[in-house]
């Protein structure tokens, strides 16, 4: 593996990597109803249980997800479909609602969490690019 690819992340960085991947497990399924625990979490992720706090608490203030001491963390709602999963462009989807601009704002050789290189199809360990862009519709975020 390269030298980027071991480069220590901000705790920040990696809570939101760990969220983007919760946030789509949960949109597609394959959480019914309870999270499995932080420990469970921080293992499945190679990440430390604050970094598992930290994008919990990100799916949290989202609304995405609810956590009580000695009960757990549940899902407590998927937004609405939007469509953006077919094969069109954002731009195309949003037509007529205003301009569509995107901005990187990380880019990184990580190694896949277990969750991804299975959905890639890829041998566990295995390096990715993690890229995150915040797109704005108008002067939207």
């Amino acid at each position: 593996m390269s030298d980027v690819a071991r480069l220590r992340q901000p705790r920040s960085d990696r809570a939101r990597q760990v969220s983007d991947v919760l946030r789509r497990q949960i949109h597609g399924g394959a959480y019914e109803s309870a999270l499995p625990g932080e420990q469970d979490l921080a293992h499945e992720f190679g990440a430390s249980r604050n970094t598992i706090r930290a994008a919990l608490s990100l799916l949290k203030d989202e609304g995405l997800i609810d956590r009580a001491p000695k009960v757990g963390t549940h899902v407590v709602g998927r937004k609405y479909e939007h469509g953006l999963d077919a094969l069109l462009g954002l731009k195309e989807t949003l037509r007529g609602y205003g301009e569509v601009r995107n901005e990187v704002r990380a880019a990184s050789v990580i190694t896949a969490p277990p969750a991804v290189a299975r959905r890639l199809q890829l041998d566990p360990g295995s390096p990715v690019v993690y890229v995150e862009r915040l797109r704005y519709l108008g002067d939207l975020p």
